[in-house]
């Protein structure tokens, strides 16, 4: 699965410059079955070109949906991402108490709390997906659905695969 340098995504060298180790554990992992493993990250980085989020809102809720499926060290990585993106260095910090801090804005709070409830039980209930339709359109609340699904689904095969360090 190991590309050559000159050849990875842009979302790939984002990822390297963070330390994300794309020979690490959890691509390891999968490249024990490398068609399926192509075709999820494929599949990954679909969502992450078109889920419409502005980036630096996009990595939060991915290291929501990680940390909340208990992936810290992924999650981190991605805190560090939403920086490297333009997140604000209050909200990379203050994520897990997101609710009480003054700057996040309520369309970002939103997509935090479904990110949250989403990985933690997988039904969402409606007040929290209501919040998502207050802001988003149909397009947009699908997009943010399985933008967290993905990443929640990442965390069940890297924590389990020990590739979770």
């Amino acid at each position: 699965m190991t590309e050559s340098p000159g050849s990875r995504s842009a979302e790939a060298r984002n990822l390297a410059t963070v330390g994300e180790d794309l020979d690490g554990p959890l691509f390891s992992a999968m490249a024990e079955a490398p068609r399926l493993a192509r075709a999820y990250f494929e599949f990954g980085a679909g969502l992450i070109k078109s889920c419409g989020l502005d980036p630096a809102l996009r990595e939060l809720a991915i290291a929501m949906t990680l940390a909340a499926c208990g992936a810290q060290s992924m999650a981190r990585r991605h805190l560090a991402l939403a920086g490297s993106l333009g997140a604000d260095a209050a909200k990379i910090e203050r994520l897990q108490d997101f609710e009480d801090e003054p700057g996040f804005a309520e369309p970002e709070k939103a997509v935090l709390r479904f990110a949250r409830e989403s990985a933690l039980g997988v039904s969402v209930s409606a007040e929290i997906y209501g919040g998502l339709q207050d802001w988003f359109d149909v397009r947009s609340q699908a997009a943010i659905a399985l933008l967290v699904a993905y990443y929640a689904g990442l965390a069940h095969i890297a924590v389990p695969l020990g590739a979770e360090p």
